[in-house]
């Protein structure tokens, strides 16, 4: 039995009501994007069993959220991370690790296979990221290859979404298209909504019907210091006001099947942000073939064959021309995204596959 063990990572735990201001936003365990990921690597065939350990501050248990949950490919099970390294250790078995954030603990670990994930390691901020711990790196983009360590096994990933990729939940709901463009984001300033709504009014765009679904600030609680800053809570009042000179729907909080719902009723998904590893939402749009606007920064803007499945614009002032361009010449936005690049039978075997080869050369070694 081969086990995985997740250190510093989301699961689970993270669709609970309880963290999501009291509302009940999914359906699924496997709803949770790293979940499912999870849930992959014991599909295809890597391991077996998973083992996440939970910080006390994510650990929120209700009817949806259980200790455990078995599926017909192996067990996954949550714990409390007091004594994380101390389970993991006492493990004989040559295992795996896998960790999102914090990667620097796990100097800590001992006799296991340790993938992380760079985020944004070597690009806004110093490389955490160690031959000497780490046996593999998993980055969410082509784009950030080039800012990991060059003597360290790489591999490119994609947290792909359970819901997004289940057939039968898409073919349940109308693809009536309401929608000239739609956002998918919290509220952070770094997502640029202001910015791109005023782009919008600037080239006298305001008329095109736009869709904004994003996530209650209240999901997060206030800190003094955001009296001081442009906060979520100042940047959703703000995008209120601009609501009433535009034409644009905001939904706050909605459950992920009126999130996908909404998805397919819009033509172009558009991306303004600063800095996005993924995002999640981008993915997910990709995996329904809608069109996409983004910038090169994003990461999944590496799936974007320009004039097939989206554009990409190197400012935000710019935003508003190549959404144009897309809405003027929209049939040759058809490229089936989810069949070359987001499936998961696409992307699994060669994911484990390669992680095979690099865990049998360490450990053979």
């Amino acid at each position: 039995m081969k086990t995985l063990y997740v250190i510093n990572s989301p699961s689970w735990t993270e669709i609970a009501p309880a963290g999501l201001n009291n509302v009940k936003m999914f359906d699924d365990v496997l709803s949770e994007n790293f979940t499912y990921f999870y849930f992959n690597l014991m599909k295809y065939k890597l391991i077996n069993k998973v083992v996440i350990f939970v910080p006390k501050k994510r650990w929120r248990l209700d009817n949806i959220i259980r200790k455990t949950i078995k599926t017909d490919f192996g067990t996954m099970e949550i714990r409390s991370d007091d004594k994380k390294f101390e389970d993991i250790n006492s493990d004989p078995c040559f295992n795996f690790v896998y960790c999102w954030a914090d990667i620097e603990e796990c100097e800590k670990i001992r006799n296991k296979f340790v993938i992380v994930d760079n985020q944004f390691h070597g690009y806004i901020k110093k490389s955490g990221i160690n031959k000497k711990i780490h046996d593999l790196v998993l980055t969410e983009s082509e784009n950030f290859i080039n800012y990991i360590p060059k003597n360290i096994p790489t591999q490119v990933y994609k947290l792909i979404s359970y819901d997004h990729e289940n057939s039968k939940i898409r073919n349940s709901l109308k693809n009536e298209k309401l929608y000239d463009w739609i956002m998918i984001s919290s509220f952070d300033k770094r997502k640029r909504h202001l910015e791109f709504l005023n782009s919008l009014k600037k080239n006298g765009l305001s008329d095109l019907k736009g869709c904004i679904i994003g996530r209650d600030p209240n999901n997060k609680t206030k800190k003094i210091t955001d009296i001081f800053k442009l906060s979520p809570w100042k940047i959703l009042n703000k995008v209120k006001k601009l609501q009433k000179s535009m034409n644009f729907d905001i939904f706050i909080n909605v459950h992920q099947k009126k999130k996908i719902e909404l998805s397919l009723k819009s033509k172009v998904y558009v991306n303004s942000s600063i800095l996005d590893s993924g995002p999640r939402a981008q993915v997910e749009v990709m995996q329904m073939n809608i069109p996409v606007l983004s910038m090169p920064h994003i990461g999944s803007s590496d799936l974007i064959e320009i004039g097939k499945n989206g554009e990409i614009s190197e400012n935000i002032n710019d935003i508003p021309l190549k959404l144009k361009k897309i809405l003027d010449n929209y049939d040759n936005y058809s490229l089936n995204t989810f069949k070359k690049y987001l499936s998961s039978d696409v992307i699994m075997p060669k994911l484990v596959q390669n992680i095979m080869q690099f865990y049998n050369k360490k450990f053979h070694e």
